[in-house]
């Protein structure tokens, strides 16, 4: 079955972010420093070996308005950067995943831009 990796948002019932290892998987969990409590966030190592990392990172960014949103971007870069500090060796490799909700600003794309491919 699975390991589980969570962190529960503490601001309103519901929410969170989890990651789901497989029990054959051999993983640490990065513990997030306590000055970002206010993030939706959990990371881990999946250990290949003795040398290779493969570090998840797993977030959630919440609806709100573009202000609250431009701070939690900002404090989320920040949680980022401090988790990058706790790299154990050069053969690492990252996945951050973000569901950034309604945050981002998406425009109508530019005229004479590429379509994405779906």
């Amino acid at each position: 079955m699975f390991n589980i990796v969570r962190c529960d948002q503490n601001l309103w019932n519901g929410g969170g972010v989890c990651i789901l290892i497989k029990k054959s998987l051999n993983y640490a969990e990065i513990a997030v420093d306590d000055q970002f409590n206010l993030l939706e966030v959990c990371c881990i190592d999946i250990i290949l070996g003795t040398h290779f990392r493969y570090r998840f990172v797993c977030t959630y960014q919440p609806p709100g308005n573009s202000r609250e949103s431009l701070k939690y971007a900002i404090l989320l870069a920040n949680c980022i950067d401090v988790i990058s500090l706790s790299k154990p060796s050069s053969d690492e490799q990252w996945r951050i995943n973000h569901d950034a909700n309604d945050a981002m600003a998406w425009g109508p794309p530019l005229k004479g831009a590429p379509r994405a491919a779906v």
